[in-house]
């Protein structure tokens, strides 16, 4: 099923379109695959998981692309998800150049498909369909491998890829530890990100990210309802030894690139 260009142009404007959907961040990935002996990749961020039993993936790519053609014909593709550290590899393959894999080096598994070795997950799959809606194709496709190490991933936010923010306010985060630790038991009840602000005076944002990052450390147990209560059993000496606050991570990269 296709949608005519008169309709698109007949819902909203464009230009319009793609400011308010900027504001929808995204994580970043590129897509790769080998046909005909050249191998393939580009960056996108319109990749999505499609169902869990079995394995599925959705993915979106301009059907202008030679990377799409190539998809395509070979039937298999891999997603390469990126790291917070490598927007200069995704701005690589979003933009027109005659050897987009220059300088990264790559690894190959099951599908005999161009992997990026130190992205932060790699996804082999194999193509179930292919769907053509407007200007892109949309491929559903069943997931054949998966693999993940450690770190953080890239974001793609309003033009700009960078880092997710934590938002972590660690004045907030030592202030709410430290009224938690003084507690025994579950005797004061239920936990909440609103009675926490409201008793500290602080941001219930604030509050709610603290609340899930004492919950990470295994001080806190969350509840089905959204409260939280003090980790069964947590001993003095437990409480001394609860890790101190991480650094907050926050920022991005002014670079951009066509997707």
């Amino acid at each position: 099923m296709s949608i005519s260009d008169t309709r698109v142009r007949e819902s909203v404007d464009p230009v319009a379109f793609r400011r308010v959907i900027s504001h929808f961040t995204s994580g970043v990935a590129v897509i790769t695959t080998q046909h005909a002996g050249t191998k393939f990749g580009v960056t996108a961020s319109a990749v999505s998981s499609l169902s869990m039993d079995p394995p599925m993936l959705l993915v979106c790519l301009n059907r202008q692309l030679a990377t799409t053609d190539a998809v395509s014909e070979a039937g298999v593709f891999a997603v390469n998800i990126l790291g917070d550290k490598q927007a200069e590899l995704a701005v690589q393959f979003a933009t027109r150049h005659p050897d987009k894999f220059r300088d990264v080096e790559l690894m190959t598994r099951e599908l005999d498909v161009p992997l990026i070795s130190d992205a932060l997950a790699q996804i082999e799959c194999t193509i179930v369909s292919r769907t053509d809606v407007a200007t892109h194709a949309v491929f559903m496709a069943e997931v054949k491998t998966a693999e993940a190490g450690a770190g953080d991933p890239l974001g793609y936010f309003r033009g700009q890829f960078g880092s997710f923010t934590r938002a972590l306010d660690e004045s907030v985060y030592e202030l709410i530890r430290e009224t938690i630790l003084a507690r025994t038991g579950n005797a004061s009840g239920p936990i909440t990100a609103a009675n926490m602000a409201l008793e500290l005076k602080v941001d219930r944002s604030s509050a709610y990210h603290a609340l899930q990052q004492l919950r990470n450390e295994g001080l806190l147990l969350a509840e089905p309802d959204g409260t939280y209560l003090l980790t069964p059993k947590l001993t003095a000496t437990d409480k001394l030894s609860m890790p101190a606050a991480p650094n907050a991570l926050s920022g991005s990269s002014r670079e951009t690139g066509s997707r």
